[in-house]
């Protein structure tokens, strides 16, 4: 009884885990759209990955007294952080500015997609039929918000190359999600982060040092600064733990599903923040959506989340 009652707390935390996480990234394409109006997107990219190293470095430091990692899992950690902190955020970055709003939420709505089919082909994690279900529900409402809200979305050739861009950062999160995961079981969800955050960093600086300018960033504007302070902290700090906090206790597929939330969530922060309209389908998008992340949620009739891992966590 005991345990039961433990269980559901567990889960109860965190599906508030997940929502926390996708709500912070929810409202962080607004606050960045307004941050870039006054600064280039690679530097702001630059600045904001380097407060979130400070924030990181500052709870590993205070939270964990250890906070080495193992010889053997150095090469590892080390390619996941590539993957996840400089290989995503550079096609990702880039591909933003070649293409459209909508391509670029529709597109990302393939990470579960994705997520399930290495999934599948490599045998990591068991995907039910329900599963797929739920992600197929949560995609088809998150087009229909996309939709309802009158994002562009475009098919024609001059997107091509942006949306190849998106497609690739896309992809590379989904195998840093799933790669992961093996060294969650070693090290906490900081310290996998911190070590993600600063290789990433060294290699903006490296790839990246043209676009570091004192000059220009002496002069970058209070709203791009407020915009690097949420971004960098909040988004690609603090998300990222929580993020890899919810891999180790649900599995890499159920936590990318959550991501069709992030749409729920920028369009109740446009009508706050933009005075965006809220419409019908809109609602409907968000309502298939929610239907969706339930039916991944319930296995032999009840609502759950650690439907994998939880013997192991």
């Amino acid at each position: 009884m005991g345990n039961n009652r433990l269980g559901k707390i567990r889960d109860l935390r965190t599906n508030g885990i997940l929502l926390l996480t996708v709500s912070i990234w929810g409202l962080n394409p607004t606050i960045v759209k307004l941050g870039l109006r006054g600064m280039d997107n690679i530097l702001f990219n630059i600045s904001r990955t380097f407060v979130a190293l400070i924030v990181c470095w500052m709870l590993l430091l205070k939270a964990e007294k250890d906070w080495k990692i193992r010889r053997e899992d150095v090469p590892g950690i080390l390619m996941t952080g590539f993957l996840g902190h400089f290989i995503y955020q550079a096609y990702y970055i880039n591909g933003i500015s070649l293409t459209t709003a909508g391509n670029t939420s529709l597109i990302y709505g393939l990470l579960p997609v994705f997520v399930v089919v290495i999934n599948i082909l490599f045998k990591l994690e068991k995907i039910s039929l329900k599963l797929i279900s739920g992600i197929v529900i949560s995609f088809a409402g998150m087009v229909t918000v996309i939709l309802g809200s009158g994002k562009d979305m475009s098919s024609g050739m001059e997107f091509f190359k942006g949306n190849l861009f998106i497609i690739l950062a896309t992809f590379s999160w989904a195998i840093y999600s799933i790669t992961i995961k093996r060294y969650l079981k070693k090290y906490s969800p900081l310290k996998i982060s911190v070590y993600g955050l600063s290789i990433g960093f060294i290699c903006m600086l490296f790839f990246w040092r043209r676009h570091i300018d004192i000059a220009v960033i002496m002069e970058i504007p209070a709203v791009s600064i407020y915009a690097i302070l949420y971004s960098g902290s909040l988004a690609l700090g603090i998300a990222t733990i929580l993020w890899n906090k919810a891999i180790i206790e649900v599995g890499s597929t159920r936590t990318s599903v959550f991501t069709y939330f992030t749409p729920v969530i920028s369009v109740v922060c446009g009508i706050i923040v933009l005075d965006e309209k809220f419409g019908l389908i809109q609602g409907l998008g968000c309502i298939m959506i929610c239907c969706g992340l339930l039916l991944t949620s319930i296995k032999n009739g009840k609502l759950i989340l650690n439907i994998s891992n939880r013997k192991k966590a």
